[in-house]
């Protein structure tokens, strides 16, 4: 058996909660009020998510890791909207990454994700406070 892996640079996987016009403001502040399904999703640039979604779905890959993922919501979204829902990626998962902008890498997966492993903590040094994975980071 073959397995196809990729790697693909979204560039800013991101979309922006709105709240629905029939929620008011303060409501959303207590938890018992607010479920996910009272917010809609707008993606920023859909144009280029719809040339992301093509290039994704024409590698064709098993498993494909996603770099500049927002959230694993957007993740599951884009994956619904652009590449044919769950049928097309069955499992997905995100790794918060060290990224100052929030922004985090996933996984699509045809095949069940049974174990994952972050070094996403890792220094360059014991006393060091700068990771090896964003050396940006001070």
């Amino acid at each position: 058996m073959s397995v196809r892996i990729a790697s693909f640079n979204c560039e800013n996987l991101f979309a922006r909660f709105r709240f629905r016009d029939s929620i008011p403001e303060d409501s959303t502040i207590r938890d018992d009020d607010f479920t996910i399904n009272d917010v809609s999703f707008k993606f920023t640039d859909r144009p280029k998510r719809l040339i992301t979604g093509n290039a994704i779905r024409s590698i064709n890959a098993d498993v494909i890791a996603l770099q500049e993922v927002e959230n694993l919501d957007v993740l599951e979204r884009f994956r619904n909207r652009f590449l044919g829902g769950s049928r097309s990626y069955p499992h997905m998962m995100l790794i918060d990454g060290n990224d100052p902008r929030f922004i985090d890498v996933g996984v699509l997966s045809r095949f069940p994700i049974v174990h994952a492993r972050s070094y996403q903590h890792l220094r360059k040094s014991p006393n060091s406070r700068s990771y090896i994975f964003f050396p940006g980071l001070p």
